[in-house]
């Protein structure tokens, strides 16, 4: 979470997490954590997953969370951080493509979502190009590996 809180304060973006809208790509372990970690904050969360009932599934487990499953639902409502959770094999043109109005709505503030990719190898992914192409701030999955480190160091 750092590497985002990081970079929502460097926008000024610094009203309650209740009022942060979140959106997670994917319904795996990874998806489960970071929804897990947007519920403590009190964020609005919502699930992406090309398979609804995966989606349903893992929105189900979390009091505050939608699960979307069409590209079109995507778009009607800006997120303040995108949070992809899906593997490298994941990350095709199409996508990429279909995932571009997302980034590129911005909020009432006139900001683009946050984007932080778990992925750290292979860098950049495609979802990542197309992020930074609509001027997302990104995070790449190296950065949110050392913060771990980090955050492990200083607990112990």
């Amino acid at each position: 979470a750092r590497p985002i809180e990081k970079r929502l304060l460097a926008q000024g973006r610094r009203y309650p997490a209740t009022q942060l809208r979140i959106l997670v790509l994917g319904a795996g372990g990874t998806a489960r954590a970071a929804l897990y970690a947007a519920e403590q904050l009190g964020a609005v969360a919502c699930v992406y997953n090309r398979t609804l009932s995966k989606a349903t599934a893992l929105a189900g487990e979390f009091s505050a969370c939608e699960a979307l499953s069409q590209p079109s639902e995507l778009s009607s409502v800006p997120f303040d951080v995108v949070i992809s959770t899906l593997p490298p094999a994941a990350h095709t043109d199409e996508l990429a493509a279909q995932l571009m109005p997302v980034f590129a709505v911005t909020n009432e503030r006139a900001q683009h979502p946050v984007f932080l990719d778990v992925v750290y190898y292979p860098r950049p992914t495609k979802l990542s190009v197309a992020a930074a192409a609509a001027h997302c701030e990104c995070i790449d999955g190296l950065e949110m590996v050392v913060e771990q480190g980090v955050w492990g160091f200083e607990c112990w």
